[in-house]
């Protein structure tokens, strides 16, 4: 029997109103972000741009790339994010199952919440040996909350929140190596902040809080290589090295003095933001078509490595409330493919955009389906592998050009304007 189901039965035992079950960090069991490319036009493609990257966002989705660009080019996009994040609503004793020996009925629900913001920012520089790039990227800009409210015993009533972020600031050169061989390199300075929070009513007035907060920096690099293997075809790769950044994670009650959190556990934790690795082809049909291929393997297994209980403290049993082994990621496998079509006959160019392309899941949730552990329950609602389906279209001017996005699946929508100025 854990920790907090011990601890539950003595408020259950010792309190006149009811009382429900003390669990893991709930906040974390909503975190969505995935790791498409910048730019409005990579994204209308399926984020298939690696071994395309023809234009200013090549500084970050292939260095390599950047030897394309003949003229100084400054670009911005805006980003809009829609997110609909599955959590566990409430829970009921199905037919047969009690307090000792429970068999639940759960019930999830979606919050939705959104975010919007500069998304990507850059200068591209030619030189005659060399191409010169500087950005900065929003690769993660998330927040969400949500409330758990039964009246079995199996969870405390609660409540959970939380922003995540990562804004990084690089700069990448790419170089010619012969008549096909490009290659590319950048390093990029990262600005982490994660605000997480959950409160729950443990009965008789009492109020416990756990919280993951923290600002952290660190420095992630990127090498890309483009190789034409003939007029119309190309092949791109590229291995993104991002940081471990960390934060504090406090635990508190106010079973002592009402009213008033007294932290009982303190300690540090990361959140190592997965590296990535991806190859693509880029097949230019005729003049006007032009069609994308990515395969990308994201390591979500970096993030859960070291994971730990927010109700242990550093040296305790971290599984004394539950197998944290069951809530670790796995890696997976992105596929990406879009097309790009381009009417050049009109006075000024349209280019129309689809793609669609496979998000592996990679929300925290609990893989063994014993209901026993609190984490099971809190950590019960999934997304799944999600297909996305991307649309766009841009116009391009003589100096300047501007795009619009759209990137569309079941828990998580992208739109995204931008535009290019060329001097």
């Amino acid at each position: 029997m854990n920790n907090r189901l011990r601890l539950a039965i003595a408020l259950v035992l010792s309190s006149s109103g009811s009382a429900h079950a003390i669990t893991d960090e709930e906040g974390t069991s909503g975190i969505q972000f995935n790791f498409s490319n910048p730019g409005a036009r990579s994204l209308s493609m399926g984020g298939a741009f690696v071994a395309l990257a023809d234009d200013a966002t090549a500084a970050y989705a292939n260095p390599a790339g950047l030897v394309q660009l003949t003229r100084r080019e400054f670009s911005a996009e805006g980003r809009y994010y829609r997110y609909s994040t599955p959590y566990l609503r409430d829970l009921s004793f199905a037919d047969g199952g009690n307090f000792f020996e429970p068999n639940y009925q759960l019930s999830h629900d979606t919050s939705d919440s959104s975010a919007r913001g500069v998304s990507f920012l850059s200068a591209v520089f030619p030189f005659e040996a060399a191409t010169v790039a500087f950005y900065r990227h929003e690769q993660m800009d998330f927040n969400t909350r949500f409330d758990f409210i039964s009246d079995d015993f199996a969870l405390f009533p609660f409540s959970s929140r939380i922003k995540l972020s990562d804004v990084s600031y690089g700069t990448s050169v790419g170089f010619v190596i012969g008549e096909r061989l490009r290659l590319g390199a950048g390093i990029a300075w990262h600005e982490f902040e994660i605000d997480s929070a959950t409160t729950r009513d443990v009965g008789g007035g009492a109020v416990t809080r756990q919280s993951q907060k923290g600002k952290d920096h660190g420095f992630g690099y990127t090498l890309g290589l483009r190789y034409l293997l003939s007029d119309r075809l190309a092949f791109g790769a590229v291995y993104r090295r991002s940081p471990r950044l960390y934060y504090d994670v406090v635990a508190s009650d106010d079973f002592e003095t009402p009213g008033q959190q007294v932290a009982w556990l303190r300690k540090r934790s990361d959140f190592d933001i997965p590296d990535v690795m991806g190859v693509g082809l880029s097949y230019r049909v005729n003049d006007a078509l032009t069609l994308s291929l990515d395969v990308n393997r994201v390591l979500y297994s970096q993030l859960t490595h070291n994971i730990s209980s927010a109700f242990a403290a550093e040296g305790d049993d971290q599984n004394s409330d539950g197998d944290l082994s069951q809530l670790k990621l796995r890696d997976g496998t992105e596929i990406r493919f879009g097309g790009e079509y381009v009417f050049f006959e009109l006075p000024v160019p349209v280019s129309l955009r689809a793609g669609v392309w496979r998000d592996p899941e990679h929300t925290l949730h609990y893989r063994d389906k014993n209901l026993e552990d609190a984490n099971a329950l809190v950590f019960s609602a999934r997304t799944g592998d999600q297909t996305h389906y991307t649309f766009g279209l841009g116009l391009a001017f003589e100096q300047f050009s501007v795009d619009f996005g759209a990137d569309f699946s079941k828990y998580y929508d992208t739109f995204s304007l931008a535009a290019v100025a060329r001097f």
